[in-house]
């Protein structure tokens, strides 16, 4: 574990304890925690920076070792039915804003949204391994997805005409310099699309420390604010920033009640369990340009 010892915003390094740590233990003893089908909802010790107000997770594992943690998770858990309903609604949005153009998918997992997006030139990269035998460790081709190293994709400058990135942000370990790489690959006047938690959320406030986007695999919590802030200083201007709705079934709703209070919520009705609701659970739908 190594702790942050600057703010990924303003680069303070004054910080004051947010919430304390509910795990502690190395890389291996974490991999039971992450994902959907997580033994229970854990969170590493979370600050707050004096200066800006930024939270984030620290101390951090290190990137390599989030590495091994992904790669060891199980991820054939993720709902197809769910992800198609999400993936669709994202399609929605995005579709009202580019009506033509090449993008890349970062964070494409299976391939999902790229499929949701007919009609587009895209391109998926992985940051995490792929289970499911759709991708192989290594830097490869296969179909539309790309998997390894962003840096050594084989990803032409200036290639894209917008990137999107769903629930990719908080997970990084070098966040700044992944969306470096990403601005580089920008046409100008690129757009970047973007979900992730929002820490200023009503329902971050109203849960505390009980939000459901509280987790172990989540590093950085942005706000509106501390998210312009950061997306200015990696060559973005961000243009629209407004909260999104969760589809999931209903017996996950229950599942992650049950991961965050514990055993005595019960699982979902039967005749409930594959209903799919939209969620207000503190997520927000970001867009922003390539600043010239």
């Amino acid at each position: 574990m190594q702790d942050v010892n600057a703010c990924l915003v303003c680069d303070g390094v004054a910080f004051v304890e947010r919430y304390s740590a509910t795990f502690e233990g190395n890389w291996s003893a974490a991999v039971p925690y992450f994902l959907t089908r997580r033994a229970k909802a854990l969170h590493g010790r979370i600050v707050s920076c004096r200066n800006c107000g930024f939270t984030f997770t620290s101390p951090q594992f290190t990137a390599a070792d989030y590495a091994r943690i992904y790669a060891s998770v199980n991820s054939q858990n993720r709902e197809k039915v769910t992800g198609e309903a999400r993936f669709g609604a994202l399609a929605d949005l995005v579709g009202k804003m580019e009506k033509k153009g090449r993008f890349l998918d970062f964070g494409c997992g299976n391939g999902g949204f790229l499929d949701a997006m007919p009609g587009f030139e895209a391109v998926g990269f992985e940051v995490a391994e792929i289970s499911e035998g759709v991708l192989r460790r290594g830097n490869f081709v296969t179909g539309h997805i790309l998997a390894g190293d962003l840096s050594t994709a084989g990803l032409f400058p200036a290639s894209f005409d917008f990137i999107v990135a769903w629930d990719v942000l908080e997970h990084l370990a070098d966040p700044a310099q992944q969306m470096w790489r990403l601005n580089s690959l920008l046409r100008p006047g690129g757009r970047l699309y973007l979900t992730l938690p929002n820490s200023a959320s009503w329902m971050s406030w109203l849960t505390g420390e009980k939000w459901n986007m509280l987790l172990l695999e989540h590093l950085w919590y942005f706000g509106p604010k501390t998210l312009i802030k950061f997306l200015n200083r990696v060559g973005f201007h961000t243009t629209l920033i407004k909260p999104i709705g969760f589809p999931v079934q209903v017996a996950t709703v229950f599942l992650r009640a049950r991961q965050t209070y514990g055993d005595w919520v019960p699982e979902a009705p039967a005749f409930l369990a594959k209903l799919i609701v939209t969620l207000p659970v503190g997520q927000m739908f970001v867009r922003a340009t390539k600043i010239a």
